[in-house]
């Protein structure tokens, strides 16, 4: 990834197959031309929260790019704010959404960071329950950090600004330390408010869900007729072949088992085949939509039945309950 840590608005970059890690160092330079080159062929934009499967001890390469050069100072476990000096007038962080109104940050005040370009980098990792464990496994890690300053200005005859924009980049190493974790990018100010750029979802794939919805259609093969739909609000058990975390279209799921929770009597869901639809944006309570034809007994009816079931990935809220 890539952030532009002297913008405004700090755009973030995901690699593509065809970026070649071997080119960059630890530290560099990278011409403007090169590097809306490379934003074109080896980068793209990330939307919404990032999916990287891979588990702890792997490790993962954050580049943040800045528009001068910059001294950084690592630290393994960042305490709560470094005793930075800031010597010129701050430019106030905007939201990309409106240029008018400040972020949220985590003390609900704008975020500043110096026209000279002091910051601090802060990449936090928590361990992450699974879509089917409980909260309990939530664990909180060390947080990384690394501090951007200008460097001194350098004594002797003043060097003229080169003919083409140079852009430097700084390359930071993270290993992770669980097998499931969600990873914070932000940067902070000098009063230790925060402007998060980046939340990266980490751990093998996951295929099994739990949904929530009901019936829309009961068909009777007895009969070959409809009616006698045993409404209510039924909690289901399901997997697909794509990892839940995957925003796109699920071109299959196994309907396992769906318990009426309003009524346990009347009808329980045995097995049933469906798909699911692209994800809402981050709306959350209605994260992914799925139609599934379901095998039902109805104990009312004392005979099985063929249920139309509309139900959605809970899976998004479990785990905001979870936080």
């Amino acid at each position: 990834m890539a952030a532009e840590l002297t913008s405004k608005f700090p755009t973030v970059y995901l690699s593509r197959e065809t970026f070649d890690a071997a080119k960059f160092s630890e530290k560099g330079e990278v011409s403007q031309a090169d590097f809306e080159n490379l934003i074109r062929t080896g980068l793209k934009p990330s939307k919404g929260t990032i999916r990287f499967k891979i588990g702890k001890n792997q490790e993962m390469d954050v580049y943040i790019v800045t528009s001068v050069r910059m001294d950084t100072m690592e630290q393994e476990v960042a305490p709560a704010a470094l005793p930075i000096q800031w010597v010129s007038e701050p430019m106030t962080f905007t939201t990309s959404s409106s240029r008018e109104s400040g972020p949220v940050t985590t003390a609900s005040q704008p975020i500043t960071l110096s026209i000279l370009r002091t910051a601090r980098f802060l990449l936090r990792e928590q361990q992450r329950a699974t879509s089917l464990q409980s909260s309990g496994a939530d664990t909180a890690s060390s947080v990384f950090g690394v501090a951007f300053k200008e460097p001194a200005a350098l004594l002797g005859p003043v060097e003229r600004p080169p003919a083409e924009k140079v852009y430097y980049y700084y390359r930071q190493k993270y290993k992770l330390k669980f097998e499931n974790s969600t990873l914070t990018l932000s940067f902070e100010d000098q009063n230790g408010n925060q402007e998060n750029v980046a939340t990266i979802i980490t751990g093998s794939p996951e295929n099994w869900f739990l949904t929530a919805g009901g019936p829309l259609y009961a068909y009777n093969p007895h009969s070959n007729s409809s009616g006698g739909n045993p409404t209510g609000l039924y909690v289901g058990l399901n997997w697909t072949p794509n990892d839940i975390y995957d925003p796109d279209l699920r071109l299959l799921i196994v309907n396992i088992l769906d318990v009426n929770t309003t009524n346990p009597a009347s009808a329980v869901g045995l097995i049933g085949l469906g798909m699911g639809f692209p994800k809402i944006a981050s709306f959350i309570p209605l994260s992914t939509l799925s139609v599934t034809e379901t095998l039902a007994y109805n104990m009312s009816l004392s005979q099985f039945q063929l249920l139309t079931m509309v139900t959605y990935d809970v899976t998004d809220v479990l785990q905001l309950l979870k936080l």
